[in-house]
């Protein structure tokens, strides 16, 4: 079930796009109550009452509700995204600086981590390491993105503004709480690598083709590349994207 807030609202927490720094500000905001299950539970996990010990109550207080005839409330879920490109380079740069240690395992059920896939695919040179995944995991961002971003999710904010997107949400979530707690918060589990990434044109090109789905999904296609892919302009973003855009206005 990931991050829960003080009203029962859920943050589900997508590595490497900013989380580490949302829980910090919620802690520092009082809004945070409890983590519940794996702290990067997926949307269908965050749906599953039968994981731990920890979801009992929410158990009982379903059957409860179906016995009375009651619906049973679903919580507000929010997540946050962020460029594919700068995914990858964000990964690479974290295992490098800690030595690539494993994640979990991909077939386990108490083991679970999200990034498990990506488990023996350490290079020191950056673009073999993407070449790798994209041998392995075509399309890997997408897949994870989409994991957390299913049909009910209702905020997608992204890392690239991710000051004023978690302020727009959280005052759209009734939230009263002064601005600066935001704004002047610093940066939270930064990698400590600071060089390496320098892109090979083919291989950016290859990871532009093979993630389109999350460049278009969460409206990260440029002007050009839209006409090259001839998408309209924001066709086909995810709708929790254009909700936190137009609490903007």
């Amino acid at each position: 079930m990931a991050i829960r807030l003080t009203d029962g609202s859920e943050f589900l927490h997508i590595p490497k796009t900013g989380g580490t720094w949302v829980i910090s500000v919620l802690k520092e905001m009082k809004l945070f109550d409890k983590q519940v299950g794996h702290p990067h539970s997926d949307f269908d996990q965050s749906n599953h009452a039968f994981t731990s010990f920890e979801h009992l109550g929410s158990l009982l207080d379903k059957l409860g509700n179906r016995l009375l005839g009651r619906k049973t409330p679903i919580p507000t879920r929010f997540c946050v995204v962020r460029n594919p490109f700068s995914w990858y380079e964000s990964w690479w740069k974290y295992q490098q600086g800690l030595g690539w240690p494993d994640w979990g395992s991909e077939t386990s059920k108490y083991d679970w981590h999200p990034n498990s896939v990506l488990n023996g695919l350490q290079d020191n040179d950056f673009n073999e390491f993407v070449l790798k995944v994209l041998k392995k995991r075509p399309g890997y961002v997408s897949e994870l993105y989409h994991s957390y971003t299913k049909t009910g999710i209702d905020y997608i904010a992204k890392t690239e503004s991710l000051r004023d997107h978690l302020q727009l949400i959280l005052n759209s979530m009734g939230f009263q709480f002064d601005p600066s707690l935001i704004e002047n918060h610093g940066k939270r589990n930064e990698s400590t690598v600071t060089d390496g990434i320098n892109w090979d044109e083919k291989v950016k090109s290859m990871v532009l083709k093979v993630e389109l789905p999350a460049f278009l999904h969460y409206d990260y296609l440029e002007e050009s590349q839209r006409e090259e892919f001839a998408f309209d302009s924001r066709d086909g973003v995810h709708e929790a994207i254009l909700r936190v855009y137009k609490l903007a206005k």
